[in-house]
């Protein structure tokens, strides 16, 4: 491949057309793809597998990034870890995020400590921090955990209670609300029991 500049840094290796192209003093780099990690200068400890992963990465560092366009847009975030084609794509100065899926985690560009799970999540708070949502892969967002600690089934939305199902909810076992416990098979029909 075409590599330009790296003698600058240390430890770096560039397999790729223009990887690692923009490289000063940045170190310990792995950047295997055509243009991956092409506008790194002194980022460090990188590792950019697939085409223009990275690609406008300078001064970010500890990211990881598997898949064509992945962490595309990241200029000076780090610690990222995005898997997937797109993933992690609109990131730019984010920090502590992991994505994980096909297109996953766009629009988050400054948000930081989002764990996105599942494919083809989209349409992101470009500021979503210390958010978890675990999706199918066409984008639907089945559990989500907000930064309160409040977490939702089937819901987007966080009401303010801790724990909020949308749909109907089955409870095997004993159920305890505050000092209220609630053993299955007391309700009628058995198993079932109703409140208003």
């Amino acid at each position: 491949g075409d590599v330009v500049n790296t003698y600058e840094g240390s430890y770096n290796t560039a397999n790729g057309f223009s990887s690692l192209q923009s490289n000063t003093t940045g170190y310990y780099n792995t950047a295997n793809g055509s243009h991956s990690l092409y506008s790194n200068t002194t980022g460090f400890y990188n590792t950019a597998n697939g085409f223009q992963s990275l690609l406008h990465n300078t001064t970010g560092y500890d990211n990881t990034a598997n898949g064509s366009l992945s962490l595309y847009y990241n200029t000076t975030g780090y610690n990222n870890t995005a898997n997937g084609h797109n993933s992690g794509y609109d990131n730019t100065t984010g920090t502590l995020n992991s994505y994980y899926g096909y297109n996953t985690g766009i629009g988050i560009t400054t948000g930081n400590a989002n764990t996105i799970i599942g494919a083809n999540v989209t349409g992101l708070s470009s500021s979503l921090s210390n958010n978890i949502i675990i999706a199918d892969g066409d984008g639907n967002r089945r559990i989500n955990g907000f930064s309160t600690g409040n977490i939702a089934i089937n819901s987007n939305t966080d009401v303010g209670y801790r724990f909020d199902v949308n749909g109907t909810c089955r409870v095997t076992g004993v159920l305890t609300l505050g000092t209220i416990t609630i053993t299955t098979g007391t309700g009628t029909p058995e198993g079932v029991v109703t409140a208003t």
